[in-house]
C-alpha cells in the first residue's frame, strides 16, 4: 500500500515537474526570443510617382507567407487597407478599391495613383514559421 501510495505521489510530481517546465521554457521564450523575426527587404524607398500612375511598394520576403496586412498611416488596426491569410483576402477601412495584391511577393499594388495616396505604408507579415516581421515605405505622388 505504501509503494502504490508512493507511486502516485512520483506521477503527480512529474506531472507538476512537466507542467511547470513547460511554463519555465516559455517564460525563457517571452524574455529571450530565439530569432523569432523574419525578413522583409522593401526594393525601393521612397517612391515616387506621378498623379494618376499605377504604384506597386514592391517587398520581398525570405519564407513563405502565412498572413500579410499592409496599412496606410500608422501600424493599427484602423488603418489597415488589405489583408491575406490562408489566400483570403479582406479589406480594411482603409481600402479604396484600386488597392490589390501582387502575388508572390505580397507587395501592394494602387492604381490611378492620388495624391491623398501619399504618405507611409507599413506591411505586417506572419511567415507560415510563425515568424513575424514588420516595415514601412514612403510614398511620395508628385
Amino acid at each position: 500500500m505504501t509503494s502504490s501510495c508512493n507511486s502516485g505521489i512520483k506521477r503527480t510530481s512529474q506531472a507538476l515537474l512537466f507542467k511547470n517546465g513547460w511554463l519555465l521554457f516559455s517564460a525563457f521564450l517571452l524574455c529571450f526570443p530565439l530569432s523569432l523575426a523574419g525578413t522583409i527587404t522593401v526594393i525601393n524607398d521612397p517612391v515616387r510617382k506621378a498623379l494618376g500612375d499605377d504604384v506597386t511598394l514592391d517587398i520581398s520576403t525570405d519564407e513563405s507567407v502565412l498572413v500579410c496586412i499592409w496599412y496606410r498611416g500608422a501600424l493599427d488596426v484602423t488603418n489597415f487597407i488589405l489583408r491575406v491569410a490562408n489566400g483570403v483576402h479582406a479589406e480594411g477601412s482603409q481600402y479604396t478599391r484600386r488597392e490589390s495584391f501582387v502575388l508572390p511577393s505580397h507587395s501592394l499594388r494602387i492604381a490611378n495613383a492620388t495624391l491623398a495616396d501619399s504618405g507611409t505604408y507599413w506591411v505586417h507579415i506572419t511567415f507560415t514559421s510563425a515568424k513575424d516581421a514588420q516595415s514601412n515605405l514612403t510614398l511620395k505622388v508628385l
